[in-house]
This record gives C-alpha cells, sequence and structure tokens, in this order.
C-alpha cells in the first residue's frame, strides 16, 4: 500500500510541474512572442485564468507542507466524521480549493 502511495505522489508532483509548464507556456506565447489571441483569452476572464490555477497550485502546497509537518500522519476530524490515510489529504484540498475559488468568485466583478 505504501508504494502505491509513493506512486500516486510522485504522479501528482509530475502531473502538477506538466500543469505549470503547460501554463508557462501560455504566458509565454501571450506576453513574450506577442500572440494577441492568447493574450485576449488569457484576459478576458483572469479570475478564471489565472485564479483556479493558482488556487489549486496554493491548495495543493498548503495540504502538502500540512502533511509534511506531521509526518504523513494527517487525520482530522470534521461534520461528525473522521478523515485518516489518503483520504485526509485529498478532502482537505478539496477543502482548501473550494474555499480559493469561493473567495475568487466573492471578490470577482460581474460580467454582463
Amino acid at each position: 500500500m505504501d508504494t502505491v502511495l509513493e506512486f500516486v505522489k510522485i504522479g501528482t508532483i509530475v502531473v502538477l510541474f506538466l500543469g505549470v509548464l503547460a501554463y508557462s507556456w501560455l504566458l509565454i506565447r501571450a506576453y513574450f512572442l506577442g500572440k494577441t489571441s492568447t493574450k485576449t483569452m488569457l484576459e478576458r476572464s483572469p479570475a478564471h485564468n489565472f485564479g483556479l490555477p493558482f488556487s489549486a497550485v496554493a491548495s495543493f502546497g498548503l495540504v502538502t507542507l500540512l502533511d509534511v509537518a506531521v509526518k504523513g500522519n494527517l487525520d482530522f476530524h470534521a461534520f461528525g466524521l473522521e478523515f485518516s490515510g489518503p483520504s485526509a489529504p485529498l478532502t482537505l484540498w478539496v477543502v482548501c480549493y473550494i474555499t480559493f475559488v469561493w473567495s475568487i468568485k466573492k471578490v470577482e466583478p460581474e460580467h454582463k
């Protein structure tokens, strides 16, 4: 079971790294190579194009930092439920991500 969890952790970091590379390529295309279509797409809705990816990365960072701080024994109780093992970091990531997205939605101006 531990080898599967280690594989999932490594896979998650690889996917995160590939996502950062793809997003960096979009930014380079838009702002350094002068591709106006990409720049227009990115600037049309900054909350969606910048806020959502950064919320995912920030949530991942928080959960990873907390998991390292407790040496991989992340367990918590919420709403009468107990989260332990692999479900604890996953649930915490979802809660962090939803909180970040909700806060972005609250501060984003209405588009008409």
